[in-house]
C-alpha cells in the first residue's frame, strides 16, 4: 500500500517538473536555537516565507541577520544555512533564479561571501551548487558586492538580479570565473575609468554620425556574414565581440554560437561577454578594478540602445543597413516591411506557443492531481 501511493506521488512530481519544498529546510536549524524570549521560535517561522518562490530575493539575507544576532549555540550556523538555502522555483513563472542585488545584505560579516544553491533542474546548476558548498567552508571575497555579484563572478547558472525594493534587472550570463573580484591599484582604477568614458563618447558619436534610412532593408543574404553590427569600441579586459550575420534569416544575429531573434538580446549578450571577461581580470590581479567593468558594462549597454545600426542590409554588409524610419499613419506597406514589426509578430507567436505548452502542462498536472486524490481515497 505505501509502496503504491509512493509510486503515484512520484509520478505527480515527475509530470510536475517544479521543485518545491524548500521552504522547510532550515525552520528546524533556526527554531532548535531556541530561547531568545520567542526570537528564534519566531523567525524560524518567518523563514519559509522568505524562501518561496515569489519572496523577494534579499529577504532571507536581511532575516539571516536577525537570526546571526540571536544569542545561543548554533545562531551563526543557522543564519549561513538561511543565506546558502535554495528557494522554490516554479518553472511556469520564471526559468532562471533570481539573487539579490542589494551589496549592503547580508550584513554580518561572516555571512558574506557565501553562494545560495540553486534548483538542481536549472542549467549548470550542479557546478554551481558545488561552488555554493565551497563558499561554506571558504566564502569568496564579497567586499563591496552583493550576492548578485559575487554569482556573476563565481556562478554557472544565469539568473535575474532583484533588489530589497523588488526590482528586477536584466539577465545576467553566468561564466565569470574562479574567486571574488578584487580591488586594483586607485591609479589603474582611474586610468581604467577614463578609458570606460573615452569609449562611451566614441560611441556616442558614432551613433550620432550613422545614416538613418528611408526604406526597410531586404532579407539579409549570406554575404552579410563578413560585416558586424558591432560598435562598442571600450575593451577593458577584452573587446565587445563582434555581432554577425548568422545565415539564418529567422535568427540572424549571431555572437559566437549563440543566435538571435533580435539585435538588442544579442547586443545585451556581447556586453554580458565582455563584463566576464573584465572581471576575470580583475580578478587575476591586471590592473583592472572591479568597479570599472560596472562602468564599462553601463557605457556598452548606452552604446548599443544609441546605435541606428540594428539589421543587415540587401548589399550583404552590416553598413548598409539602419534603422528604418517611421512609417506615415497611411504607408501601411511600409509598416508591413520594417523588419522589427516582422520580429515582433514572431515574437508574440513564442509566447503563444510557450503559453500554449505551459496550459497543457497545468492540466496534466490537475488530471495527476485528481488521480492522486482518488488513489488515496481508495488506499484509504
Amino acid at each position: 500500500m505505501y509502496t503504491t501511493r509512493t509510486l503515484a506521488i512520484a509520478v505527480f512530481v515527475a509530470v510536475a517538473h517544479a521543485r518545491f519544498g524548500q521552504e522547510n529546510s532550515v525552520q528546524g536549524i533556526i527554531g532548535a536555537i531556541g530561547g531568545n524570549n520567542g526570537q528564534a521560535a519566531t523567525l524560524a517561522g518567518a523563514s519559509i516565507g522568505t524562501l518561496l518562490a515569489g519572496a523577494n530575493a534579499c529577504a532571507k539575507l536581511a532575516l539571516a541577520d536577525k537570526v546571526a544576532a540571536l544569542i545561543g549555540t548554533g545562531a551563526l550556523d543557522a543564519a549561513k544555512a538561511l543565506v546558502v538555502a535554495e528557494k522554490n522555483f516554479n518553472p511556469f513563472v520564471v526559468s532562471i533564479p533570481s539573487f539579490c542585488s542589494d551589496a549592503t545584505l547580508p550584513a554580518t560579516a561572516a555571512l558574506r561571501g557565501i553562494l545560495p544553491l540553486v534548483d538542481p533542474a536549472v542549467p549548470g546548476a550542479a557546478a554551481a551548487n558545488a561552488a555554493s558548498a565551497a563558499s561554506l567552508a571558504k566564502p569568496v571575497n564579497a567586499k563591496g558586492l552583493s550576492v548578485a555579484d559575487i554569482v556573476k563572478v563565481n556562478g554557472s547558472v544565469n539568473f535575474t538580479p532583484q533588489s530589497s525594493a523588488g526590482v528586477v534587472g536584466a539577465e545576467v550570463v553566468a561564466g565569470g570565473g574562479a574567486g571574488g573580484a578584487v580591488a586594483a591599484p586607485a591609479s589603474s582604477a582611474a586610468a581604467a575609468t577614463t578609458a570606460a568614458r573615452a569609449a562611451t563618447a566614441t560611441a556616442a558619436a558614432t551613433a550620432t554620425a550613422a545614416p538613418v534610412a528611408t526604406a526597410a532593408p531586404a532579407s539579409p543574404p549570406a554575404a552579410a556574414a563578413a560585416g558586424s553590427l558591432q560598435t562598442f569600441t571600450g575593451a577593458l579586459g577584452a573587446a565587445a565581440n563582434p555581432i554577425t550575420f548568422s545565415g539564418d534569416a529567422k535568427r540572424p544575429f549571431q555572437v559566437k554560437d549563440a543566435t538571435f531573434v533580435n539585435f538588442s538580446a544579442a547586443a545585451a549578450r556581447t556586453c554580458d561577454i565582455q563584463f566576464n571577461a573584465c572581471a576575470d581580470a580583475a580578478n587575476s590581479g591586471k590592473a583592472v578594478a572591479f568597479a570599472d567593468c560596472n562602468t564599462q558594462k553601463t557605457a556598452c549597454t548606452a552604446a548599443q540602445a544609441a546605435t541606428t545600426v540594428t539589421s543587415f542590409g540587401a548589399a550583404g554588409a552590416a553598413g548598409a543597413a539602419t534603422k528604418p524610419a517611421s512609417p506615415s499613419g497611411n504607408d501601411a506597406s511600409a509598416s508591413e516591411a520594417c523588419p522589427s514589426q516582422r520580429i515582433k509578430r514572431r515574437e508574440e507567436a513564442e509566447k503563444r506557443a510557450v503559453k500554449s505548452k505551459k496550459l497543457a502542462l497545468l492540466r496534466t498536472i490537475l488530471q495527476k492531481r485528481a488521480e492522486l486524490a482518488l488513489l488515496e481515497e481508495q488506499l484509504l
